[in-house]
């Protein structure tokens, strides 16, 4: 091996082992957060970590300092460190009740597979009193203020809602505003 090339790795070894364990648990965060469908935040939080934070660095630590592959190194062991913390952010203060709400919408977990039709009761609530949140799912399943005032109770065939539709059923259940007969 020639000498030149041994002598750059090991001058990047150090910068591996310090940060690889910062970037493994950063990655396991992103795991989790991709496992929560928040891949949104993940990819765009790398995407603007490498716009922002590894290219400036590798370029000034490369050309203005000239530290060859060491400034490659040290700023992707930067910027994967930056996206780690952001992700465990992100994962710390994720809304679980929406992840589930939206994994059931995605699996239709949840929903018996010989009886797809379920009559669902609405709770005592008047339209007004529902959150915003909550009156736009209504509206998504075909509910409005005059029928929702009225406490009319329809059947629903799971088979026949798009998937919009299934996760706004879901999340009303999960608020407790929409309830199985």
């Amino acid at each position: 091996m020639d000498d030149t090339l041994d002598g750059i790795l090991l001058e990047v070894i150090p910068y591996i082992c310090l940060c690889y364990p910062l970037m493994t648990v950063g990655g396991a965060a992103s795991e989790l957060n991709d496992a929560l469908h928040l891949y949104k935040k993940v990819m765009v939080t790398m995407a603007i970590v490498t716009v922002i934070i590894m290219v400036p660095i590798g370029y000034v630590l490369t050309y203005i300092y000239e530290h060859n592959i060491e400034g490659l190194v040290c700023a992707q062991c930067i910027g994967y460190t930056a996206a780690g913390v952001i992700n465990i952010v992100f994962f710390i203060n994720a809304d679980w009740e929406k992840a589930v709400v939206k994994a059931h919408g995605i699996s239709d977990a949840g929903t018996d597979t010989n009886d797809n039709s379920s009559v669902y009761r609405i709770t005592h609530l008047e339209w007004s009193e529902l959150s915003k949140e909550a009156r736009h799912l209504a509206e998504v399943i075909g509910y409005d203020e005059h029928i929702w005032n009225s406490g009319v109770q329809f059947e629903i065939d799971r088979r026949k809602l798009s998937r919009k539709q299934k996760t706004a059923v879901s999340r009303l259940q999960s608020l407790n505003i929409l309830t199985m007969q």
